[in-house]
């Protein structure tokens, strides 16, 4: 009788265990969503940004190749180096710079966008989105610069 007691009260701490790691993975789904959502804000901004910048393109392209240059260099978005034309882009979307996952670039048509995740995220290239750095495997030794 006595054994069939302590397996009780084991199944019962086994039992309370579970209901903890349950209120630990929804904590977990809370969270992810907060960082969907924060990603899809920070999206929606980059694309008000890039519809924008579209248009003052749109205008360019009725002036001369000096004034394209002019506006590619005020893309509020983009990095101030040559990054852009480093890269090839094989298709639309959003690639890691390796040599600092903080950076990444953003291809759409024949545009190409470098650009830098919110501090203390990487480009997630599964998702498409900025992300913590222990979701993107592929960074985890990749050392941050120093500013």
């Amino acid at each position: 009788i006595q054994i069939n007691r302590i397996v009780i009260q084991i199944n019962l701490i086994v039992i309370q265990i579970n209901l903890i790691v349950i209120q630990i993975n929804r904590i977990v789904i809370q969270i992810n969503l907060i960082v969907i959502l924060t990603n899809l804000n920070s999206d929606s901004d980059k694309s008000d940004t890039d519809s924008d910048s579209d248009k003052s393109d749109s205008n360019s392209d009725k002036s001369d190749s000096d004034s394209d240059k002019s506006d590619s260099d005020s893309d509020s978005e983009s990095d101030k180096s040559d990054n852009e034309n480093d890269f090839d882009c094989p298709h639309d979307g959003r690639f890691v710079d390796l040599r600092d996952c903080r950076y990444y670039w953003e291809c759409k048509g024949k545009r190409v966008w470098y650009r830098k995740c919110a501090e203390g995220t990487y480009l997630n290239e599964r998702t498409q989105y900025c992300d913590h750095p222990y979701n993107v495997p592929e960074c985890l030794d990749n050392p941050t610069p120093e500013p």
